[in-house]
């Protein structure tokens, strides 16, 4: 069943959500001041 296949997969990629957790959450600290600092418009 594709069940089992997912399960084996995710507790492979387990490892690393702490890190994609990480980099996302920084990413949307630095979109959001920049938004609020009104400096979007530079990237």
């Amino acid at each position: 069943l594709g069940v089992d296949r997912f399960l084996s997969y995710f507790k492979e990629v387990r490892a690393y959500l702490w890190g994609v957790s990480t980099v996302s959450g920084v990413l949307l600290i630095v979109v959001g001041v920049m938004i609020y600092a009104n400096s979007l418009t530079m990237i």
